[in-house]
């Protein structure tokens, strides 16, 4: 149930266990990034999630569905058009990059 690394042992990947909101952040906000969300941005994302608690991103695995998870409490989208999750994670990491100054 783990993914180690090949050259030592030390774990690279682990499986948990339902529910997945046993391991999120107390109190922390939950944006969902999907197609169907509110169009935004990805530079004006990091100036619309609250600054003073943590914040967990769920993103959709493949480019054409929507994510149906019940804890997610803001869902957005960073194009009009279908985004692999690759893409969206690095407009995502570009965006936060941007914001802290980050070169």
């Amino acid at each position: 149930m783990r993914v180690r690394a090949a050259d030592g042992s030390e774990t690279l990947l682990k499986v948990i266990k339902n529910p997945i909101t046993a391991h999120l952040p107390v109190g922390a906000t939950v944006v969902g990034l999907e197609i169907t969300g509110e169009l935004i941005d990805a530079f004006d994302l990091p100036q619309r999630l609250p600054q003073d608690h943590d914040v967990v991103f769920v993103i959709g695995a493949m480019s054409h569905d929507n994510i149906t998870a019940d804890y997610i409490t803001h869902t957005f989208s960073l194009s009009r058009y279908p985004l692999s999750a690759a893409c969206s994670v690095s407009k995502l990491l570009n965006a936060f990059e941007h914001a802290w100054g980050i070169l």
